[in-house]
């Protein structure tokens, strides 16, 4: 949805529009006050990467929605560095959070070396 968003493609940017149109005309739009609508326009989780440290040391970016959680990777020579942001007030949800986001990566790490031990056999 990002990608398709990012180059005018997505529903997103095309309903968003509608939406403009209908307010600059002082129309009433039924499904900009639908439930789903919120839904869709609400990015709880977001996730971003621009590259190993060779092009950016660092990067953090606010949540996208109220209550909602933003993290950066960094792929490191060993390792992926998260840097995770949240408001203040969520702290203890947010310490679970980074608890599990760990036990998760590590967990991701350990089925792609299978997928690559896999690929290997197959190969060879």
């Amino acid at each position: 949805w990002i990608k398709a968003c990012k180059t005018g493609q997505g529903i997103d940017r095309h309903l968003t529009g509608l939406a403009l149109m209908a307010t600059a005309r002082d129309r009433r739009l039924p499904m900009v006050e639908d439930a789903g609508w919120s839904r869709l326009k609400t990015d709880f989780l977001s996730t971003s990467s621009i590259g190993d440290q060779e092009q950016i040391v660092g990067m953090a970016f606010a949540p996208t929605s109220p209550g909602g959680i933003s993290i950066n990777y960094t792929p490191l020579h060993e390792h992926y560095e998260f840097l995770v942001s949240s408001h203040r007030t969520q702290t203890s949800d947010i310490e679970t959070f980074i608890a599990k986001l760990g036990e998760g990566a590590e967990a991701l790490a350990a089925l792609l070396a299978t997928q690559r031990q896999c690929g290997d056999q197959a190969v060879s």
